[in-house]
């Protein structure tokens, strides 16, 4: 994805046709997925039974969980204000962190949460907690080009359809 087609700020994405007829299905991915190329992918198919949002938050965005959890309840509030209906709340990585904080804030608001590879426990390990802190900290080209190094350890290549690899590596870039 062209970074000029990058929100300025944590927005809200409709990869597929809305449909209010559906439940809401609210996807909230981890820090390494802030293009919609890769969402799409991801979340293709839900569309046939969901409706379908997916959270992005662009690379130089470091606003905290809190506010992150605040932008999910007011943006799932507004969608139901508009359609009344069951909402789903799919969180992956360190965005079950985010998807954590709103249930806490906002219980009723969510009729199912669907955590995947939950960094809830985050905290426990001393060094990436306070690591977190420094992120800001980081020049821009070493951020961008870490997530770019780490995807040979982290990802299967050979296992990835051509369109997943395309995408993949737009969004690490």
């Amino acid at each position: 994805m062209n970074m000029s087609n990058m929100p300025s700020h944590p927005d809200f994405f409709s990869p597929s046709l809305s449909n209010p007829n559906h439940p809401l299905f609210i996807f909230l991915p981890g820090m390494d997925e802030t293009g919609k190329d890769l969402i799409s992918i991801q979340t293709a198919g839900l569309e046939t039974a969901f409706d379908v949002r997916c959270l992005i938050i662009p690379s130089d965005e470091f606003s905290s969980w809190d506010y992150l959890s605040e932008q999910v309840i007011a943006f799932t509030q507004s969608e139901l204000g508009k359609t009344p209906r069951s909402v789903y709340l799919c969180a992956e990585s360190f965005g079950t962190c985010i998807a954590l904080k709103a249930m806490l804030k906002a219980p009723k608001l969510f009729s199912r949460i669907i955590l995947i590879n939950s960094a809830s426990s985050f905290h426990l390990v001393p060094w990436l907690n306070w690591g977190s802190y420094l992120f800001h900290l980081i020049p821009e080209f070493l951020y961008k080009s870490s997530s770019f190094m780490a995807l040979s350890a982290l990802t299967s290549f050979n296992k990835l359809l051509p369109n997943a690899h395309d995408a993949l590596l737009k969004t690490v870039k």
